[in-house]
């Protein structure tokens, strides 16, 4: 998995971003490849981005939401 430093976005805008929490629930890390459909169902969870956030750093305290995944 890739090392991130930081995570960008644009003022004014809500971003997700798709990463993985881990299980304890204590860290949360980026998918590298945001464009690609895969790192979607690679994806448990999302680092959300604030409006007024432009960046965020390895470090930071960040909002996440959890994605419950259903198998039928």
């Amino acid at each position: 998995m890739e090392e991130f430093t930081s995570i960008e976005s644009a003022a004014g805008m809500r971003s997700y971003i798709r990463a993985i929490l881990t299980d304890d629930g204590k860290s949360v890390t980026p998918l590298a490849d945001q464009d690609e459909q895969s790192t979607l169902s690679d994806a448990n969870a999302f680092i959300a981005i604030t409006e007024t956030d432009t960046a965020l750093k390895t470090g930071d305290q960040v909002n996440v939401v959890v994605l419950e995944r259903r198998y039928i």
